[in-house]
């Protein structure tokens, strides 16, 4: 004679997503099986009662742990605290090494009892322009075969000024490029010059040089 046997199978499956973004999958399976001699419509109801408690105890235990995180609130910033370079940046929309090279350009005003130079934007695009055409047409001077003199170029962009000055830089580093400026008569008086009130500086990665510099100052 055969054995009659009732088999059931409950799987409950839980994702949590991690700090790191990536998900994790554990699945827990929970199979009981009744022989037809033990089985009653009792037994039965206990069974799958028994199950679901397990199922509903797992899943709150995962709502909670869940939960955990998302109450993790970060620590409470120091009203008085300087603000980073990052930050900086974001605001000026400045890479890292501009950020840079214009905070050395203002501590040399600085100690030099000069106002501090601002950040312009559209001088900021054409000194990029202007160092990324360098590296594409392969040549190192104020006069570009694409848009001709720094003060031709200042116009094709619609940048307004009085005055304006370019110093062009190639290096491996901001602090060789910087310094290399200072060290000549001519950048270094474009740099301290106190009717300039702001600037444009753009860095490109490459050329032979393995940077370059470009400052474009305007009154």
């Amino acid at each position: 004679m055969k054995k009659l046997m009732v088999t059931a199978c409950l799987a409950t499956a839980f994702i949590a997503t991690s700090f790191s973004g990536q998900v994790d999958a554990s699945e827990n399976v929970q199979v009981k099986t009744i022989h037809v001699n033990e089985f009653n419509q009792e037994s039965l109801q206990n069974w799958y009662k028994e199950i679901y408690e397990s199922y509903v105890s797992q899943f709150n235990q995962v709502e909670k742990d869940q939960n955990k995180v998302e109450e993790v609130q970060p620590e409470p910033s120091n009203e008085n605290e300087v603000k980073n370079p990052s930050t900086e940046e974001e605001q000026n929309n400045l890479t890292q090494d501009e950020q840079q090279m214009v905070d050395l350009v203002n501590q040399e005003r600085a100690d030099r009892g000069l106002a501090p130079l601002e950040i312009n934007e559209q001088l900021t695009e054409v000194a990029r322009v202007k160092a990324q055409d360098m590296i594409d047409h392969q040549y190192f001077s104020h006069q570009s075969p694409t848009y001709g003199s720094p003060f031709d170029m200042l116009n094709q962009f619609d940048v307004s000024y009085r005055t304006a000055g370019e110093n062009l830089a190639g290096n491996q580093t901001v602090e060789a490029a910087h310094q290399s400026l200072m060290n000549s008569d001519g950048h270094r008086a474009n740099i301290l010059n106190a009717e300039y009130g702001e600037v444009g500086i753009g860095i490109i990665d490459g050329g032979p040089y393995g940077k370059m510099f470009v400052q474009l100052f305007k009154d």
